[in-house]
């Protein structure tokens, strides 16, 4: 009985190197908790926050951009030409031709001279126009007769090339054809001033 007594009031072994370990494994993890981040994580959550306070600035630059290409494009309709031609009887339709601005021709990368021209059909007849090219003289054989008129459909423009030689006259030509498929033509004499710049003062008819 006595030796029970004994073995029920030993001391218990020491815990102390449990301690410690749990210990160690605490601060282990505190350190970790409180270790800086990888440079790469601290990046990301940079962009992630300027991305945050900037995507809704962002969104309306995208929103309103489109609407400054929109304003330029009806710009050459509404703003007034340089200088303005007599309106001509196309076919059934009429066409006034305009000069964009009040500039000689200049030289583009491959050396020849070009000029803005701008063309308006009468407003009744443009939804039956397929298409309308100008050209300085009369176009022969089957090339395309002269550069395409786009853009605005109150003010088509199209950038005239003018040849080195010519075969006729100096006249700026307009082809329009409908889509019935049929074909017309009217012709502008070249202005003095511009036919000088181009070289043509030889082969410039005045009006009449």
């Amino acid at each position: 009985m006595s030796h029970a007594l004994e073995a029920d009031q030993s001391p218990s072994p020491p815990r102390r190197s449990a301690d410690v370990s749990a210990r160690s494994a605490g601060s282990a993890s505190e350190a970790a908790a409180t270790s800086p981040l990888p440079a790469a994580a601290r990046r990301a959550d940079v962009l992630k926050t300027h991305w945050r306070r900037c995507k809704f600035q962002i969104s309306w630059v995208l929103t309103l951009l489109p609407l400054v290409y929109l304003i330029s494009y009806f710009d050459t309709g509404m703003k007034s030409p340089a200088r303005t031609f007599e309106t001509l009887q196309v076919g059934p339709w009429t066409a006034t031709l305009m000069e964009e601005d009040a500039d000689p021709p200049h030289r583009r990368g491959d050396g020849r001279l070009t000029k803005t021209y701008l063309v308006r059909f009468c407003d009744d007849c443009r939804t039956e126009i397929r298409g309308a090219f100008i050209s300085v003289g009369k176009p022969t054989g089957k090339r395309l007769p002269g550069a395409l008129l786009h853009g605005n459909p109150y003010a088509w423009d199209a950038h005239l090339v003018f040849p080195k030689a010519l075969d006729g006259a100096a006249t700026i030509w307009l082809t329009a054809e409908g889509w019935d498929g049929s074909v017309h033509h009217a012709a502008w004499p070249l202005p003095e001033d511009t036919a000088r710049a181009a070289g043509y003062i030889g082969r410039w008819r005045g009006p009449g």
